[in-house]
């Protein structure tokens, strides 16, 4: 696997993050607007805003000066999803780390969606 350059990167990035923006603004927006909030509303954008904080942040991690070229360079916040191999080789997809990523924002998103909920019933 190859390293792709930053610029090729960073457009489809931008787009998917600013589209999945919208969608949570438009969507809270739609939930301030009703009364009757359903479960799902709330966990769908606790999700939605967990991933995109986690690919902002996954996404200014891969796009940071590398500072060793000769050895294996990590990237991927919080587990590496990716290893550059540097001049040897051997780098490549982590797909523990991919895994561990999902699922920490699956874990993530369910925690802020429930705090929510708790945070909406104690307003009623």
């Amino acid at each position: 696997m190859m390293h792709v350059r930053t610029a090729y990167v960073f457009l489809p990035v931008a787009l998917a993050c600013n589209a999945q923006l919208w969608m949570i603004c438009a969507e809270v927006w739609g939930m301030v607007r009703r009364r009757a909030q359903s479960t799902f509303d709330k966990y769908s954008v606790a999700l939605a805003a967990t991933c995109l904080s986690f690919v902002v942040a996954n996404t200014v991690h891969l796009l940071r000066r590398v500072t060793c070229y000769d050895c294996f360079f990590p990237y991927g916040v919080p587990f590496t999803f990716y290893r550059d191999g540097g001049y040897a080789g051997g780098g490549g997809l982590e797909l523990r780390g991919l895994l561990a990523d999902a699922l920490t924002v699956i874990v993530c998103g369910v925690l802020i969606g429930g705090i929510w909920q708790r945070l909406a019933a104690k307003r009623s």
